[in-house]
C-alpha cells in the first residue's frame, strides 16, 4: 500500500483499519495536502482526499515536581499541543482529565498518590510516560 501526496511524491504506508491508513509524511511537507491511497503502489486513480497532518508533541517539565496536597492540578509545559485534540491523562492506569490551555501548557488533575507514580499523557494517538514523584 501506497499514499502519492500532492506534491507527487509516493510514499509506503500501512492500514490502520478498514477506514484508516497511516502514510510516511515527506520531510519537506509542512501544511495540509491532497493524498492519494493505492493498493499496489501502481494505481492511484482520480480521487484524492485532504490529508491533514498532526504534528508529535513533546514534555519539557510537569510542575509541580511534587504534590502536597490530597490531590493537585499538575501543569504539563511542552511544545505541540493542539487545541483540536483531547488530552488524556493517567496516574498509574487511573484515568484523570486533561485540558489544554495553549499549544505549549496544559492541566491534568492528579489524584492523590504516595511515591512514584507513572503519568501517562495521550494526544492524537501518540503517547508519553513520564515517571513522577509524589
Amino acid at each position: 500500500i501506497c499514499c502519492r501526496w500532492g506534491l507527487g511524491v509516493t510514499v509506503g504506508a500501512q492500514w490502520q483499519s478498514s477506514t484508516r491508513v497511516q502514510c510516511a509524511v515527506p520531510i519537506d511537507v509542512r501544511t495540509n495536502l491532497s493524498i492519494q491511497v493505492s493498493g499496489n503502489c501502481v494505481d492511484f486513480g482520480s480521487e484524492s482526499s485532504l490529508a491533514v497532518l498532526k504534528s508529535a508533541f513533546s514534555i519539557i517539565s510537569i510542575h509541580p515536581t511534587k504534590a502536597f496536597s490530597r490531590s493537585s492540578t499538575i501543569t504539563i509545559v511542552g511544545s505541540g499541543f493542539d487545541s483540536s485534540s483531547t488530552v488524556y491523562c493517567s496516574f498509574d492506569g487511573l484515568a484523570a482529565s486533561g485540558i489544554l490551555q495553549s499549544s505549549s501548557i496544559m492541566n491534568c488533575e492528579s489524584p492523590y498518590f504516595e511515591g512514584r507514580v507513572q503519568l501517562r499523557i495521550s494526544m492524537n494517538e501518540q503517547l508519553i510516560e513520564k515517571t513522577w514523584i509524589i
